[in-house]
């Protein structure tokens, strides 16, 4: 439950500052040359993209935020790479591709304690996304250090980490090992002392440093697991690599 709550992904709700559109921040990011994958490619008429290219890195969290999630509208992967770490761009492409969606600007919320900003928006389906951006690196790229998704938000990562808890859930283990290992199984197991069950309702998922997780609560319990977003993408087998969990089942 802490490692939840490290994200301060609940205080983001605090405040609200009205809303506009992501589109908005399409129409205003800078332009790049194009690009697929890498943080500096080329194509047969272009040179290598560099994040210079893009200008100067807006010191504003909600402005930066915003750039981000144009360049990902875009489909622009080295662009976002530029205002976010590997492990949130992995995730966000992996989860939606380039199809991000209608996103409003909720509320920027400043944390002094963990020197960051959190930017809130709201997206179709009454779904949420937080993306926390670093404060101490201010003024420059790989600020953005986390993502979160919640409130039925759902892309290909998380449909597949749902596979996963549904079989649990019915006590298919043969099911549930074509997308957890034999120790994440094991794990789930031994927590609930067999199957589940079907109360187990996914509260969010997020992409940070420490990884890809989807998060999942019943009653008092609580079950994080780590996915790997790309193999999950792929609809590989066992792609979810880890598990915790908290409190009684």
């Amino acid at each position: 439950m802490r490692s939840l709550k490290h994200l301060a992904l609940t205080a983001a709700f605090a405040t609200s500052a009205g809303t506009i559109d992501i589109s908005a921040a399409q129409a205003s990011s800078p332009a790049a040359s194009p690009a697929t994958t890498g943080a500096s490619t080329t194509t047969a008429n272009s040179p290598a993209f560099t994040c210079n290219q893009l200008g100067t890195p807006p010191k504003d969290a909600r402005l930066y935020a915003d750039r981000m999630l144009a360049a990902w509208g875009n489909g622009q992967r080295p662009q976002v790479g530029c205002y976010a770490i590997d492990q949130v761009v992995q995730f966000a492409f992996a989860e939606r591709g380039k199809q991000v969606g209608s996103w409003v600007f909720v509320s920027k919320v400043h944390n002094n304690e963990e020197f960051f900003d959190t930017v809130t928006y709201r997206g179709d389906g009454g779904a949420t996304m937080v993306v926390n951006v670093s404060l101490a690196r201010a003024g420059s790229w790989d600020r953005i250090w986390g993502i979160a998704l919640h409130n039925n938000s759902t892309g290909r990562v998380t449909t597949y980490a749902d596979k996963l808890v549904r079989a649990w859930g019915a006590g298919d283990k043969a099911a549930a090992l074509k997308y957890g290992t034999s120790t994440v199984a094991n794990k789930l197991w031994s927590f609930s002392s067999g199957a589940g069950g079907g109360c187990w309702v996914r509260t969010g998922t997020y992409a940070g440093a420490r990884g890809t997780f989807a998060v999942y609560e019943c009653e008092s319990a609580l079950v994080e697991l780590k996915v790997k977003p790309g193999a999950a993408a792929a609809g590989q087998r066992q792609a979810v690599i880890g598990a915790n969990t908290f409190g009684a089942d």
